[in-house]
């Protein structure tokens, strides 16, 4: 990994792992990981959920996308990018044109398992439970497959083992 310039962006729904997989993948290979959302909270001095708050999701997501352009400058790095990331703008078509975008997918019961506690620090599902909030994790979840789809690879999120992440990454660059 050490001679090439790569970046790394992992896409998928909120609770699939994205944060703690690109972490992981960046130690593993000496580079910097970079949380999307942390960017702008620090940059912004304010908390996603307290942007989405005041400025509304659209604002929102012009501020993401404002960010994320700034990897076109970034030769390696691993980005974990918000839930919505994927689906607004031409962002699939910018991550995909400047690194490899992974799909973490995960079903919704999968994704429902980790989101039923975290309703509060989540703007998108806030106010939801039960049955309603799996009803939405699918119904969103079926608006963002399209755009999660156009991916470079799809792996599963679910009990996803690094190496396997690893071995798919390399294996389409051809290593």
């Amino acid at each position: 990994m050490e001679d090439e310039v790569m970046i790394v962006y992992l896409i998928g729904f909120m609770g699939s792992g994205k944060t703690t997989v690109a972490a992981k993948l960046a130690s593993r290979w000496g580079y910097p990981a970079y949380d999307l959302d942390q960017m702008i909270e620090k940059a912004e001095g304010l908390a996603v959920k307290e942007l989405f708050s005041r400025y509304g999701e659209e604002q929102f997501r012009a501020m993401e996308h404002q960010y994320l352009s700034t990897f076109n400058k970034v030769n390696r790095g691993v980005v974990s990018t918000g839930g919505g990331t994927p689906c607004y703008f031409d962002n699939m078509a910018f991550m995909n044109s400047t690194g490899i975008t992974v799909y973490l997918r995960m079903t919704p019961g999968q994704l429902y398992g980790r989101l039923k506690q975290a309703g509060s620090n989540r703007p998108v599902i806030q106010g939801y439970t039960g049955q309603a909030l799996l009803d939405f994790i699918d119904h969103k979840l079926g608006q963002r497959e399209p755009f999660y789809r156009q991916a470079t690879l799809e792996i599963s999120g679910f009990d996803l083992d690094i190496r396997d992440l690893e071995r798919e990454i390399f294996h389409f660059q051809g290593q």
